[in-house]
């Protein structure tokens, strides 16, 4: 599906979908695949896919037990996912 989508949204969401995946059990994996979402996220300016990274973030430093990192990536998160109208997402 990366590869052949069309639209950066689509790729962007794949790769944080595959991010996802990695989360729990390949961590590294997980971090590096939302840092290139993040960092393309932020050249189309496309918010939703900025805040599922930051949360993604602030998952993977929950992990490492680095508790004032997560905090800032959920707010970070948070913010956005408020600043969108994502209900379902802010209320979990």
């Amino acid at each position: 599906v990366y590869h052949t989508a069309k639209h950066d949204t689509t790729r962007i969401l794949t790769l944080l979908r595959i991010a996802n995946q990695y989360r729990d059990n390949k961590t590294d994996t997980c971090i590096i695949l939302a840092q290139k979402a993040l960092e393309r996220s932020e050249q189309i300016n496309y918010r939703k896919g900025q805040g599922n990274a930051y949360y993604l973030f602030a998952q993977y430093y929950f992990t490492k037990i680095n508790y004032p990192l997560a905090l800032e990536y959920y707010h970070k998160s948070l913010k956005i996912k408020e600043e969108l109208g994502n209900k379902a997402s802010v209320s979990s």
